[in-house]
């Protein structure tokens, strides 16, 4: 075990409204470092900063909570076991200081009572625009017997001596009891003192075992409560708003449970909607998915949605019930070795046996997910810790109930009763369920200085982003702005378009294969050399390339073989930019701006020849650019989540459609999968009420979402549907056709799906004839049903274009 490199632990709290400098003030102490650029914390931050004390080597852990009212839940239950509390509230903000009396209440209600407190009046330095004098924080903290100090961040005034004197006062409460203790200890020594001692040490050594665990500890028979509220109560504290799940009994108690709690759930139609919709909502809201499924079917629906969800970094939770412990191989209804099926498929297969583990096992899985590379976790519950014991005894009674009490109906009976006992003991005990603290790698100062070197002899750099730059603590927001400002033309790829809006001078989208070529310093941020970027085979090997990645596998990939970097970086995506442009600026690179040029003209030439090739006949129908031209120009002025789900259709879209912003892009990622289009669209909408969804789907995608018509239409969730019906799995065919000389498999029917869609109590609209004047107004149509509340469906009947010829899917 690794020697301890300090004496004592303090954990600390900084509390408050959003934006009055927590952040600022937590990287002042621990990194003297400070930028007004910080963004909002997204739930939980923490800091790690050792100090010296009275001769005590002191580690500080301070956690740095956020201030808005949706990570309420969260941070509240950061209050049990802080030992001091830093309550800050911003000088020239009125309504923050006004806010104090609530946070004290929360102190007071979540708290240790012996908690250290103190109130901290930040942005002292702003003395032009102060609203709240001095006296008045003082006045409130003398009312309240708690410490105050007034700070700087910005400045650097007092910061130092806040945390300092917090600390010390802790240290000074913690020595008190200390003597207070020893005093009382000395009353006890006496002849058994040693029996005491050895018979502690054994009991401990018998605890420690679980084996024997349920031996010592008690079983409350007599509760009601079951497992269930136990899953909802971690969901609950993390923050986590909304669970998807097709019913099964296996699980029954944790959908009641959350609901109960105010936890939204979301029954669809077909497992693997819950796990797409859970997938959407974790790259939407940064708090990780949650998917709840029954047992063996039920679970093995989901895995290709899993698999996605890996592919695409995305931090999934997967509760999945099982079969009873005591069942498990042994031929019980729907049991499986589950954990070995997803192994492959999830960052990390866990699973319960007793109800006391159901909590620290559900946090570790919310960890996991996010930490380093995001991705799924499985968590597998069997049924008998999740229902209540007076259930579960009366199953147990029935499979060992043996009237002639031989030998082995006793040896059975014991070690039913047994396990029975291992299940339930300590059930309800104290526990903690708010999030464990999430590690992400950080670039090192010398990295980012190499870095600059290269941007500044560079005069064609070129920046290509990847989804991870989505990914929290950081944000999109955040990232993007770290990119605008570093003034280099930029390409997005993923869920990162739309990261810098749609009229950004140096985002660029057509033709980044000859931009590429013709670059001599390339970063990728998140980016990977998959197909997508032609196994690197596209790189010059004279091309300086820098990659950064939370995975050095990823960032590797293909390296050796095809390309090599001057750089590889293994850190988050958000903390390398945001660094980065701390070093440099615009004004340090000399860009080639004939080279800009050039990619602002080819730009602009493929959206000339886009809107030329959409004026043409097709075969047959609409022509599917005009009629995505339309869907453009219908909801351009609209703040739209685009959701696409597809082959041929979706392609096409992809040049067409412009995200407003980011995270409004949502696609499979790099597995390709057909059918993540409803559980997009329903978490997609569910999270953002006040946007619209569109889901641009071809015919072959959108089989696979009928069901789910149902899902949208029962929770009352209207979203726009726009079909690309052109009776083919076109994708296919592309290559098919020409090289086999055969369309066998991939000929579809034009058919008639708004007439489903009206089945299911949507609303249907066709448009196919390229001649009808009416196709705009029909699309208009469709677009108002849809702001009044309606889910939609529109089956356009396509042709088929040149546009996508030598286009391949593999």
């Amino acid at each position: 075990m690794a020697k301890k490199t300090y004496d004592l632990l303090f954990k600390l709290l900084l509390i408050g409204d959003s934006g009055v400098g927590k952040t600022s003030i937590l990287f002042r102490f621990s990194d003297d470092a400070y930028t007004p650029t910080f963004i909002s914390t997204i739930g939980i931050d923490f800091k790690i900063k050792t100090i010296e004390l009275k001769g005590k080597k002191i580690k500080l852990q301070i956690w740095d909570t956020a201030g808005q009212e949706r990570f309420h839940t969260i941070t509240t239950s950061y209050y049990r076991g802080a030992m001091g509390i830093m309550l800050v509230y911003d000088i020239t903000n009125a309504k923050s200081f006004d806010n104090i009396q609530k946070w004290l209440r929360n102190i007071d209600e979540h708290a240790n009572e012996d908690v250290e407190k103190m109130i901290v009046g930040n942005k002292c330095d702003m003395e032009d625009r102060r609203i709240i004098p001095k006296e008045r924080g003082d006045a409130i903290a003398r009312e309240h017997g708690i410490r105050f100090m007034e700070t700087s961040a910005c400045s650097n005034i007092n910061v130092e001596k806040a945390f300092l004197d917090l600390a010390k006062a802790i240290l000074d409460n913690q020595t008190a009891d200390q003597e207070r203790q020893d005093s009382q200890d000395k009353v006890n020594i006496g002849r058994s003192e040693q029996r005491n001692t050895l018979t502690s040490k054994c009991s401990m050594l018998v605890r420690q075992s679980r084996l024997l665990y349920a031996l010592f500890h008690q079983v409350d028979t007599a509760s009601k409560r079951h497992g269930g509220e136990l899953v909802a109560q971690v969901l609950k504290s993390h923050g986590v708003e909304n669970i998807f799940t097709l019913p099964g009994g296996h699980v029954s108690p944790i959908v009641v449970a959350s609901n109960k709690l105010n936890i939204n759930v979301v029954d669809v139609r077909h497992e693997a909607t819950a796990v797409f919709a859970a997938d959407a909502s974790a790259r939407l809201s940064g708090i990780p998915g949650v998917a709840v499924v029954t047992a063996g079917p039920g679970l093995t629906n989901t895995v290709t949605a899993i698999k996605n969800a890996q592919m695409a970094e995305s931090p999934v939770v997967v509760i999945a019930g099982a079969a009873a412990t005591m069942l498990k191989g042994r031929g019980s209804l729907q049991d499986i070795d589950q954990l070995s099926l997803l192994k492959t498929a999830t960052k990390k297969c866990l699973t319960i046996d007793c109800v006391r583990d159901i909590a620290p096992t559900l946090r570790e899985a919310f960890r996991v997910s996010q930490v380093d590379t995001p991705g799924p976790v499985l968590v597998e519950m069997p049924i008998d810790i999740l229902y209540p014991y007076q259930i579960i005894a009366e199953q147990f009674a029935s499979m060992s109930a043996n009237k002639k009490q031989s030998l082995k109906s006793r040896i059975i009976n014991a070690y039913s009763n047994y396990a029975l006992s291992h299940i339930f003991a300590d059930a309800w005990k104290e526990q903690e369920y708010h999030p464990l603290p999430v590690s992400i790698k950080q670039p090192s100062v010398t990295q980012i200085k190499q870095v600059v070197d290269l941007l500044k002899g560079s005069r064609r750099p070129l920046v290509i982003v990847g989804s991870q730059a989505t990914l929290r603590p950081h944000g999109p927001d955040s990232v993007a702005e770290s990119i605008k400002k570093l003034g280099i033309p930029v390409y997005l790829n993923g869920a990162a378009r739309g990261l810098l809006g749609n009229n950004y001078s140096m985002q660029f989208r057509h033709a980044r294969k000859d931009a590429v070529k013709e670059a001599d310093c390339i970063i990728l941020l998140g980016a990977v050399c998959d197909f997508r970027l032609s196994y690197g085979r596209i790189f010059k090997k004279s091309t300086k390339i820098v990659a950064v990645n939370r995975s050095m596998s990823a960032a590797k990939l293909n390296s050796g073989i095809f390309w090599n970097a001057a750089h590889t970086i293994e850190s988050d995506v958000g903390l390398f930019v945001n660094q980065l442009t701390k070093h440099l600026d615009e004004a340090q690179i000399n860009l080639d701006k004939d080279w800009i040029e050039t990619l602002r003209k080819r730009d602009d030439d493929k959206d000339k020849s886009i809107e030329t090739m959409a004026q043409e006949p097709t075969d047959n129908y609409l022509n599917p650019l005009s009629v995505l031209l339309k869907m453009r120009k219908l909801y351009e002025k609209d703040d739209t989540i685009l959701v696409a789900d597809g082959g041929d259709f979706v392609a096409s879209a992809s040049y067409i459609l412009k995200p407003f912003g980011p995270l409004r892009w949502l696609d499979p990622g790099p597995f390709g999968t057909l059918g993540c289009g409803a559980g997009f669209a329903l978490a997609a909408k569910l999270l953002n009420p006040g946007k619209k969804v569109l889901a641009i789907m071809g015919d072959g995608a959108f089989g696979y979402a009928i069901p789910e018509l149902d899902t949208f239409v029962r929770h009352k969730i209207p979203i726009y549907w726009m079909i690309g019906n052109d009776a083919c799995w076109t994708q296919i065919a592309r290559e098919q056709v020409p090289m086999l000389g055969s369309p066998i498999g991939c000929e579809l029917a034009y058919t008639d799906y708004h007439k489903v869609a009206d089945g299911f109590g949507a609303k249907g609209y066709i448009v196919k004839d390229a001649n009808d004047v009416d196709n705009l107004k029909t699309l208009e149509q469709a677009k108002k049903a849809n702001d009044e509340g309606s889910t939609v469906v529109v089956n356009a009947y396509i042709g088929k274009t040149k546009f996508r010829d030598g286009s391949i899917s593999v």
